[in-house]
């Protein structure tokens, strides 16, 4: 009997010994095997000039088994060009190999991925599409009047390269208040899970432009955006006033209206823009649903989750209440540790049972600094992250003291990637 508890006491402690190395690390152990099963996306964000030859690919996959990750997240629409052969956008140059022009990247990549047991989902630029007045295939040459507007009903399209960068404002955005505009985002998505055997699929700027002043609604002073012609005619419609003339005559309509009426005009405005992008998501979910159901639908999101709602209009919270994402990844960049421990924990607090939440960490910023990226990872853990993701692949391939420290430290017993439903 004693001889016994002495084995079993032996086991545990071997057992807390593996626990306790892994940090927070999910493990689960199968019957009748003695070694620990770690679940947990290991991932990379990725461009297409990572894998964009036979070369590129094998070097980026061998870098990524050495570094002890499981998962790519792979760019598949970028400012408004396909990086794949698309009957829907132009090609992007990127994807385009000028040794073989019949070489497809991303479908070299799943089918090769795929064979090393590592996950491959891909991520779309949904509503920034950027302009290129030479490309006359482009979407936002066919179409200009798809631009979103700002408060005083000017285009992006209007605005010069520098203005758009003293702002902060990425590039031209498609407004998805307008319909054909809508049906075009949802429809090179809904291509790409058709045309591949992806294993996910990810929503990247799914909101409208953020500025550096950081506005908060159409009731605050600053520049904010969805005012496309037509989706203000959609608006006035449903609630009988136009929303850029609420702006243009604020006082006089405060005079008319009082304060707190006002406001709430505003605020029914407000809400109306996150509907619309909540419908890019919903519209995107629902096909998949039929398409491939066990498809990881995903989306790249703002860390603060009350600043993306306020001043985005990107319901992330929403989206997760109502099941049309499985996973949500917080793009919590920072220098500083401790800030991105908080991000992680604000955007923890708003996932789901059954549903998971992968950091997005910004390894660019950490060149030269890859124990504070390690820490990094295991303070993600910590506050409830249950996978990681790095920004982006040309740090993995390109930095061997970051490979080292990875499989050395936080990454160093391997992990299966989750499955969808697990």
């Amino acid at each position: 009997m004693i001889q016994r508890l002495l084995v079993t006491l032996g086991i545990v402690c071997i057992v807390a010994s593996c626990w306790g190395a892994q940090g927070q690390e999910s493990i689960q152990v199968s019957e009748g095997k003695t070694t620990p099963t770690i679940i947990e996306f290991r991932g990379v964000w990725a461009g297409t000039r990572s894998f964009n030859t036979p070369e590129k690919l094998k070097t980026f996959l061998d870098r990524l088994e050495q570094a002890n990750m499981n998962g790519i997240i792979a760019i598949a629409y970028l400012n408004g060009f396909a990086c794949y052969p698309s009957d829907i956008a132009p090609r992007h140059a990127n994807s385009v190999n000028p040794d073989d022009p019949n070489f497809d990247p991303l479908g070299e990549l799943v089918a090769a991925a795929h064979q090393r047991g590592i996950q491959v989902h891909v991520y779309l630029t949904s509503v920034l599409n950027n302009r290129y007045r030479k490309v006359k295939n482009h979407s936002l040459t066919l179409h200009p009047e798809w631009a979103t507007a700002d408060q005083t009903g000017r285009s992006l399209m209007k605005y010069s390269e520098k203005k758009l960068k003293k702002l902060g404002v990425e590039g031209v955005y498609l407004d998805p208040g307008n319909l054909a505009a809508r049906k075009y985002i949802v429809d090179i998505h809904i291509e790409v899970i058709k045309k591949y055997d992806i294993d996910g699929i990810q929503f990247d700027y799914i909101r409208f432009p953020s500025t550096y002043q950081m506005n908060a609604g159409s009731y605050f002073p600053g520049i904010h955006f969805g005012y496309n012609r037509e989706s203000r005619k959609r608006f006035q419609q449903e609630h009988g006033y136009d929303p850029l003339d609420m702006v243009r005559h604020r006082d006089r309509y405060i005079e008319k209206l009082g304060r707190q009426t006002y406001r709430e005009r505003c605020m029914a405005w407000d809400k109306w823009r996150r509907d619309q992008i909540t419908a890019i998501v919903r519209e995107v979910r629902a096909e998949q649903k039929i398409i491939r159901p066990q498809l990881w639908v995903t989306a790249a999101a703002i860390a603060f989750p009350d600043r993306a709602y306020l001043a985005l209009c990107q319901d992330w919270r929403g989206w997760m209440d109502e099941g049309l994402l499985d996973a949500v990844a917080p793009m919590a960049y920072s220098m500083n540790s401790q800030l991105v421990k908080y991000m992680t924990r604000s955007a923890a607090a708003n996932v789901r049972p059954g549903q998971e939440l992968w950091a997005g960490l910004g390894a660019y910023m950490l060149d030269g600094k890859e124990q504070e990226l390690v820490r990094q990872v295991e303070l993600s853990r910590a506050a409830g992250a249950n996978g990681i993701v790095f920004f982006a692949s040309r740090s993995i391939i390109r930095n061997d003291a970051l490979v080292k420290a990875l499989r050395t430290s936080c990454f160093r017993m391997p992990a299966l990637p989750p499955t969808l439903g697990q």
